[in-house]
């Protein structure tokens, strides 16, 4: 059972996980979302792997989107708040699979992430 911390009919959010490592990885490699992250080349899985340790000790709040529509809920995506606590506001990034895309999906997940970042972490501004 996947755990879904925010969630509507159409999509949710979950915890991100080391155990997807692997399918990020593989969703980061498509050539518009390097572009987005502002990369040229591919990064290997290994380097991957390396940087998801970082990740998850980092201070970035980080969820995986999922899509429940077709009964276990599935992975689509990541979004991810990148705060700056000294001023209380966050910048947004959100990444989706090539194949959930055009569902609306990046419209719910940014919907549930700005609810979090306003009512959970209490920025003024994302």
């Amino acid at each position: 059972m996947t755990d879904l911390w925010l969630s509507t009919p159409t999509c949710a959010l979950g915890p991100y996980r080391a155990d997807l490592t692997e399918t990020y990885w593989r969703w980061e490699q498509d050539p518009t979302l390097m572009i987005g992250y502002g990369r040229q080349a591919p990064e290997s899985l290994e380097a991957r792997t390396e940087g998801m340790a970082h990740q998850l000790r980092g201070a970035n709040i980080r969820f995986t989107v999922y899509d429940p529509t077709g009964g276990d809920p599935v992975p689509v995506g990541v979004t991810t708040l990148l705060p700056d606590d000294s001023v209380r506001t966050a910048e947004f990034v959100v990444m989706l699979a090539r194949e959930a895309r055009g569902r609306g999906l990046g419209t719910e997940a940014t919907r549930l992430t700005l609810d979090y970042a306003f009512h959970v972490s209490a920025l003024r501004m994302v």
